[in-house]
């Protein structure tokens, strides 16, 4: 039985993700060094690819590679080691991905910071157009009032003198 893990170069905690960019990076290069040989690589990458993708098909594969790398007469203290480590890399894996949630979670809380400073700006900025208006027509009103007074002031000055 072929290893896919192996074959593709990833853990056999890889995610979803990570298998698929092993296979692109395995099958490009696969084949630009070795194209006549490359057609039964890449049926086996492809197959590797469809089984480890597939959920049910990689639980059953693993079961299968565990069985044949598993010695008949492994006593049960190895078993038990060889479990401990899958639980230990498994939780440090946990532990990877909780830090990159951690910091996507960071950087989703700069951005809301951003635009909320920039939402902020954004409004100081349109009260103070709105201040400067406001005072604008406050000063024409005020202009308008001592044009009108100063034509009554000529308008009666010029009716006093006879």
């Amino acid at each position: 039985m072929q290893d896919y893990y192996r074959l593709l170069g990833v853990s056999p905690l890889a995610s979803r993700r990570e298998i698929a960019r092993a296979y692109r990076q395995r099958a490009i290069s696969h084949h630009r060094n070795r194209v006549i040989q490359l057609e039964d690589q890449l049926a086996l990458m492809r197959e590797a690819f469809q089984t480890l993708s597939d959920a049910e098909a990689r639980r059953s594969y693993d079961a299968k590679l565990e069985r044949q790398l598993a010695p008949a007469h492994q006593s049960e203290d190895e078993r038990l080691r060889r479990e401990g480590r899958l639980r230990a890399e498994i939780i440090r894996e946990i532990g990877r991905s909780s830090e990159r949630q951690s910091e996507l979670a960071v950087a989703q809380n700069a951005d809301r910071m951003r635009a909320l400073a920039d939402e902020h700006d954004l409004r100081q900025e349109s009260e103070g157009r709105a201040r400067r208006r406001g005072e604008l027509w406050r000063l024409g009103l005020r202009l308008v009032v001592l044009c009108a007074l100063t034509a009554l002031a000529w308008y009666f000055l010029g009716q006093a003198a006879p």
